[in-house]
């Protein structure tokens, strides 16, 4: 089974990602506050999604946090921004995943299924 990390502030948000990956055989983890990134073992988890606005850093800054851990599997960042072309660019060179919010049952699941192909 694989593991994913879902981390957004959004505790409601959280839930409701958790519920829907779960019906499609997903092991997830959630993390809706800063304290409780504490402690954790990155390289369990075959996909980290990461809400835009996580901290006030940004998702960017807990993606380095992972990558400076050793985590070398998928990052997927969700936000309801439109990415501008600079942001795009940084994603395709880091081999990071867009996930537009609000996201629907389908648009995660199939969001998740291609990050992890």
């Amino acid at each position: 089974m694989n593991k994913i990390l879902y981390i957004d502030d959004d505790s409601k948000l959280c839930e409701v990602a958790k519920s829907i990956l779960s019906i499609f055989d997903y092991e997830v983890n959630v993390v809706n506050s800063i304290e409780k990134l504490e402690g954790i073992n990155w390289q369990e988890y075959k996909l980290i999604i990461i809400d835009w606005f996580f901290t006030e850093s940004g998702a960017m800054s807990i993606y380095e946090k992972a990558m400076d851990a050793g985590y070398q599997q998928r990052v997927m960042i969700a936000s309801s921004r439109e990415l501008g072309n600079s942001q795009r660019l940084i994603f395709d060179q880091k081999g990071i995943t867009y996930l537009s919010k609000p996201f629907s049952c389908i648009s995660l699941s199939a969001g998740v299924e291609g990050a992890l192909k």
